[in-house]
């Protein structure tokens, strides 16, 4: 199909005026970049649509791939601790989309992060960074990672259990995805990856997820969660705080 269609794409590109664009890179340990991708699957003998997430280090484009049966604020959190789990250390920023999971409003004069995963950041030490809206482009290497794995990684495959497809997915990203030659780098990530500067995570333990709310403190010195009240510092009156 693609190479049937490929005269009528190159007729059509011939026929639009070219953009130039500067291809962005990072210095090591400056960013990584996580996207969900969705693609279908058989597992225990069922066509399912398995959400992909993707973690890809911005210097180095070696990744993490993990398959999760939903797409929720509970899975980016998992996809990305296992990511620092896998690479043994968290970079300096997170770039990810608006997925409303983790940013409750962003336009041009405001960022609202969910609290939850703003905690999260706060907790392991890294900068989110959300895209700005209606620019996919800007995390273009996760971007690109994830279609690698749908197109690489899962084409054509048949799975157990969704346990056999993670431990497929993590097979590949090893022994196929590390050792390739990049494209762009000329390099196998897993060569860059030498070169990469991640913040290490020492004994720290998994993150405690909780559920967190923002609540201004009532001049009685109390906050209110599901119609009871707590009572926190005095000097906190009038202050916003995150309950967990």
């Amino acid at each position: 199909m693609r190479r049937a269609v490929r005269p009528l794409r190159e007729e059509d590109s011939s026929a639009t005026p070219s953009h130039a664009t500067v291809r962005f890179e990072t210095a090591p340990g400056e960013q990584a970049q996580v996207d969900f991708g969705q693609a279908r699957v058989w597992v225990e003998d069922c066509p399912v649509a398995a959400q992909i997430f993707v973690y890809t280090l911005g210097y180095s484009r070696r990744s993490y791939a993990v398959a999760f049966e939903r797409q929720r604020l509970r899975e980016w959190l998992q996809g990305h601790e296992q990511a620092f789990q896998h690479f043994g250390g968290v970079p300096d920023r997170m770039v990810v989309d608006n997925a409303k999971a983790m940013v409750l409003k962003h336009t041009r004069e405001e960022l609202v992060w969910h609290p939850t995963y703003a905690d999260f950041a706060g907790y392991y030490g890294f900068r989110p960074w959300a895209c700005a809206p209606y620019r996919p482009q800007t995390k273009g290497k996760v971007e690109s990672g994830v279609k690698y794995v749908k197109r690489n990684a899962l084409a054509g495959k048949r799975f157990l259990s969704w346990s056999h497809l993670n431990a497929w997915l993590l097979e590949w990203t090893t022994t196929i995805a590390d050792l390739r030659e990049h494209g762009t780098t000329h390099e196998t990530p897993l060569a860059r990856f030498a070169r990469e500067r991640l913040t290490p995570l020492g004994i720290r333990p998994p993150y405690q997820w909780a559920h967190v709310r923002q609540r201004v403190v009532a001049n009685d010195a109390l906050v209110s969660i599901a119609g009871s009240r707590y009572s926190v510092p005095a000097r906190l009156v009038g202050a916003t705080v995150a309950v967990h």
